[in-house]
């Protein structure tokens, strides 16, 4: 290594070469991996936003269907309303008419009753009278008080006394044969 141009100044210059081809493959390596890096990280880059406004355009249509859900429970709230409402009314409107029937039927059978009593005093009455005409009747026929209508006299054997001749008695005297005298003792044919 005297003349400083042997053998180990070539090793010097060759490392100087291996130093120079490492450098240039390690900037092209370098330059590599620094493009790989920044893909990746554009790549991620993509990736997140397409994800963030996934992540937005799925909240928005959450929100949206909460809020579709929240009229709709609303609506659902007021048909429940509503239905209750007029199940209330016509539970009500039943109750009503039912009352309402029951008087009717109440105010009816009092009329029936009274219309009953009306018709057993009326029956009562008639009877009365019947019975009391039907008195009078016989208690005439008993008197022989009657009309005679042969001669005008009031005879004793009624309206047969009457006209048998007018006789004044009380039933003395006896019809010709054929003719019944009825009077209240019960007289009958011979």
């Amino acid at each position: 290594g005297a003349g400083g141009g042997g053998p180990g100044h070539q090793d010097y210059d060759s490392d100087d070469n291996i130093e120079g081809e490492n450098d240039e493959e390690l900037r092209q390596l370098e330059a590599e991996y620094n493009k790989n890096l920044a893909r990746a990280n554009k790549a991620y880059q993509t990736r997140m936003s397409n994800l963030q406004r996934s992540k937005e355009e799925r909240e928005q249509q959450h929100l949206k269907l909460l809020e579709k859900h929240q009229k709709e429970l609303v609506e659902y709230e007021k048909r429940l309303s509503n239905a209750e409402s007029e199940q209330t009314k016509r539970l009500r409107e039943l109750n009503e008419e039912w009352e309402q029937r029951k008087r009717d039927l109440a105010n009816r059978q009092s009329k029936i009753n009274l219309d009953v009593v009306k018709g057993e005093i009326r029956k009562e009455d008639e009877e009365a009278a019947l019975q009391q005409q039907q008195q009078q009747q016989q208690l005439q026929q008993m008197q022989g008080v009657g009309v005679g209508v042969g001669s005008g006299v009031v005879g004793g054997g009624g309206v047969v006394g009457g006209v048998m001749g007018g006789s004044v008695g009380g039933g003395a005297i006896n019809p010709p044969p054929g003719v019944y005298r009825s009077n209240s003792h019960g007289n009958q044919p011979p």
